[in-house]
């Protein structure tokens, strides 16, 4: 499940939405092309009906927290420019979820050079 690109930022960010609602452990966000980074610098999630985790990974490694989101809970992570976390070079930005409930996702992202 691959998000929908909203909107392109003239500072050169790109902003994904994406609705996963799946037991998963890496559905992914957004792919790349050779010699380059995701690197998310803004993040907003809402988790719908009932308490959910939530992990970030590239190649199916963590390279976020897992954060848990009660029944209806929100994460927001302002913009960074120095980013929050990155994928791997080359590797897709992905998300792992342990309920089958849907969670809204935002990202404010930009691509970065290995």
């Amino acid at each position: 499940m691959a998000g929908t690109v909203i909107a392109r930022h003239k500072e050169g960010l790109i902003y994904l939405s994406v609705n996963p609602n799946v037991v998963a452990d890496n559905v992914a966000l957004a792919a790349l092309a050779a010699n380059v980074k995701i690197r998310v610098c803004q993040l907003a999630m809402v988790a719908s009906g009932v308490t959910n985790t939530v992990t970030f990974k590239s190649e199916s490694a963590a390279i976020s927290p897992v954060w848990t989101l009660a029944a209806n809970g929100t994460l927001v992570l302002d913009y960074n420019e120095f980013g929050w976390f990155e994928s791997s070079a080359n590797g897709n930005l992905e998300v792992a979820l342990t309920g089958t409930n849907a969670v809204g996702i935002l990202i404010g992202y930009k691509h970065s050079t290995v």
